[in-house]
């Protein structure tokens, strides 16, 4: 018996609420952090999710969204996992040599590890979310990430009230994505495989040999050769956030690092709205483009776009208003004597969440090798602001840049959905014509 899929609104309210659920976990690990531990020890783990975030989204290649938007079934599931699976290998070593390369002396490498498993452990959760999503099925994912982010928080809190030490928290949390991944994800994937959705999967010998990942490196070059483009793209992007970081720890140092990364938690406020809402609308605007309806895919994305200014209006007036306590109730004094800096911080998210949306909308036009040149520029343009701004604002002119770079990217991305949208148009066109032709002739 197959799992009908749901409507837009129920996999949007899903994926809402499930999106609360984890980014207020998230959220609250920086607030454990900030609370019980020191800002540097804030800014050693946000130098490794700084780290680790360009070579795990190098290495994830947005097989998810690859698979998502592979309306037409070119590769089997298990071909998306054993890859997935391959590339989170090579990610780990690669994080663990420049961690240790860079500082073998201290506990900050030990934690940049740590994070980069706790990143890989996510990746591969994310491609059976990927699954899931195909089918738009979105409440599946909910309930995990619901599960993942209270054990994940729970865990992390325990380590820290019981030791203090970054370390062992970084270690705890790992643990919980781990267990997570083992046991509740991998069965809700074998549930949707069983429930018919995959090709025909009804039982439950055919799912388990449909999780199971299979390597076939013909076909594994062929998927990394249409996904490489994405993960050029999901390396600048990420690179693109930790750059600022990176100048901060040079100019500033840790503690300022720390302070930084914690008032940009805040942005994940407004970013899961934008998130849940694009997860449950891409597999949708996907169809519309695979099969040539640009008006539907047009209004949708338009709609997106709009809810998304919205969002981030309402970051800023919030942030303007109560932005101090706010920060007082979630953090120490010493964090919100940056008001003014968290006002800036939201106005980056505000225009970050437009950039986001239009990112989702070049996927689900499969505008893949554009994106690469596209968020090359936009890293050049933040580590050139960096480069200005950081020795002479400190962490306004992190701020700024981020402001400019996000600007350049969805005046870009306007630029490449326009050209995707004209394209389609004149293929319609053309085998309009064809058609007409044939039927003359016949």
């Amino acid at each position: 018996m197959s799992l009908p899929a749901l409507s837009l609104r129920r996999n949007f309210s899903w994926t809402l609420a499930g999106n609360i659920i984890y980014s207020a976990c998230q959220w609250g690990i920086f607030v454990l952090l900030a609370k019980l531990l020191s800002p540097e020890d804030v800014g050693k783990y946000a130098l490794g999710l700084a780290i680790s975030g360009p070579v795990i989204g190098f290495a994830n290649l947005q097989l998810r969204s690859v698979l998502v938007t592979d309306a037409k079934h070119e590769y089997a599931y298990r071909e998306y996992m054993a890859l997935r699976l391959v590339t989170m290998v090579i990610a780990i070593l690669v994080i663990g040599g420049i961690a240790f390369a860079s500082d073998n002396r201290s506990s900050a490498a030990l934690v940049v590890l740590l994070v980069g498993l706790v990143k890989s452990a996510e990746c591969v959760s994310d491609l059976i979310h990927g699954l899931i999503q195909k089918y738009e099925r979105m409440d599946r994912i909910a309930k995990a990430l619901a599960i993942k982010g209270t054990l994940s928080l729970a865990f992390l809190g325990v380590a820290l009230l019981a030791t203090h030490r970054l370390v062992v928290a970084v270690a705890a949390l790992s643990a919980a994505y781990l267990l997570v991944l083992l046991t509740y994800e991998a069965r809700v994937g074998r549930t949707i495989l069983e429930s018919g959705l995959e090709g025909g999967v009804g039982s439950h010998a055919s799912a388990l040999s449909a999780l199971r990942p299979q390597w076939r490196t013909g076909r594994a070059f062929a998927l990394v050769r249409l996904s490489l483009p994405l993960g050029f793209v999901m390396m600048l992007t990420t690179l693109n956030v930790g750059i600022p970081q990176y100048f901060i720890r040079y100019f500033s140092g840790s503690a300022d690092l720390g302070i930084y990364s914690a008032l940009s938690q805040f942005i994940g406020m407004g970013r899961l709205v934008a998130t849940a809402l694009a997860l449950a609308a891409v597999p949708r605007m996907a169809s519309y483009y695979a099969r040539g309806d640009v008006g539907a895919y047009s209004r949708l994305l338009s709609k997106l776009v709009m809810l998304s200014a919205l969002v981030g209006l309402g970051g800023i007036a919030v942030a303007a208003v109560f932005g101090r306590h706010i920060i007082n109730l979630f953090y120490r004094e010493e964090y919100a004597a940056y008001n003014g800096l968290f006002i800036w911080i939201m106005a980056v998210g505000g225009v970050g969440y437009i950039a986001s949306f239009l990112g989702y909308g070049m996927n689900s036009a499969r505008q893949f090798r554009a994106q690469v040149p596209l968020f090359a520029v936009v890293a050049a343009v933040t580590a050139a602001g960096c480069w200005v701004l950081v020795p002479r604002f400190g962490l306004y002119g992190a701020t700024y840049a981020m402001l400019i770079a996000l600007v350049v990217q969805v005046l870009l991305s306007l630029v490449v959905i326009r050209r995707a949208r004209s394209g389609l148009r004149e293929a319609r066109v053309e085998l309009a014509a064809l058609e007409s032709a044939e039927q003359q002739v016949s």
